[in-house]
């Protein structure tokens, strides 16, 4: 996507819901200062999202040598390195509101046919848990199929076109089948997950929802309580499809790292990922071609 249709995207957003933050803050607080910045929320929004959009690597390299360098024509003015990354918690609203933006237009999109599961954030290193002090006071430590880690976990649920449609984010040692209900809000159809979301009741309140949870066989199941249908068994073999999302979430964006020094911009940081990876005009899908279904 072009910078100047990316920041007109986002310009247009934030002028719809900044008044109405602006307004739910005031309500919030009798005295609110309202100083001009040097750079508009548009602005800082607009270069958090750039970071991943471009899928940069270290922030500030980023921001010195491309911002303040090769882009800073496209800003009046630029405040220094120290004083953005002071300005970036200010952006936590508008970030969150368009997440839920871009989740709700992908909603409606779907087909319904979605996939399910979690990945591990970790915010230090396993010998570094005891030491680790930022996150303290919120990460648990938790075990996924990559071992011990303390931190967090993603919890997503994508369509068949690799767009994220509704996500959670819990402690470390949350059970993957805790969010799920809160997930599924809107959704219908079929939803695809692995082992670790088989649970009986589970299964029986998504059904009266109109939602069919399905998952793999564990070993000491019964054939019968698994319904045998090719086109479920295809679905169920392209499930890859969510962990090629978290690999480009993981890998390309980066939105694991233990260089976080406060909870608002390690929010800062996750929610400009994952918008930077909404608003990305590549994703991995799934054709739904008869051809194409086959080939597995």
């Amino acid at each position: 996507m072009d910078m100047v249709e990316l920041y007109v995207i986002i310009d247009d957003f934030c002028k719809k819901i900044i008044p109405k933050l602006n307004k739910l803050l005031r309500n919030k607080h009798s005295t609110m200062r309202n100083r001009a910045a040097m750079l508009s929320m548009s602005e800082i929004v607009f270069i958090l999202i750039l970071f991943p959009h471009f899928e940069f690597k270290c922030f500030k390299w980023f921001y010195i040598n491309k911002i303040c360098g090769e882009y800073k024509s496209y800003f009046r003015q630029l405040p220094s390195y120290n004083r953005f990354v002071e300005l970036m918690p200010k952006g936590i609203l508008a970030l969150s509101r368009l997440l839920n933006y871009l989740m709700y237009e992908f909603k409606k999109q779907s087909l319904g046919i979605n996939y399910i599961d979690s990945t591990r954030i970790a915010v230090c290193h396993n010998k570094r848990n005891t030491s680790h002090k930022v996150f303290a006071s919120i990460a648990e430590i938790g075990k996924s199929t990559m071992g011990w880690f303390l931190g967090f976990k993603l919890h997503m649920i994508i369509n068949t076109k690799g767009q994220i449609i509704s996500l959670s984010f819990t402690k470390g040692n949350c059970d993957d089948r805790m969010p799920v209900m809160k997930l599924i809000k809107g959704l219908f159809g079929k939803l695809f997950g692995d082992k670790g979301y088989i649970k009986k009741e589970l299964t029986e309140e998504l059904h009266k929802l109109g939602i069919t949870l399905i998952t793999p066989m564990k070993k000491n199941m019964k054939a019968k309580l698994i319904p045998i249908n090719v086109f479920d068994l295809i679905m169920s073999k392209k499930r890859i499809l969510i962990e090629s999302v978290f690999n480009i979430l993981k890998n390309k964006l980066q939105l694991c790292h233990t260089r976080h020094r406060s909870i608002k911009n390690f929010c800062v940081h996750v929610l400009s990922v994952l918008i930077g990876y909404q608003l990305s005009p590549v994703k991995p899908s799934i054709n739904l071609e008869y051809s194409n279904l086959m080939d597995f």
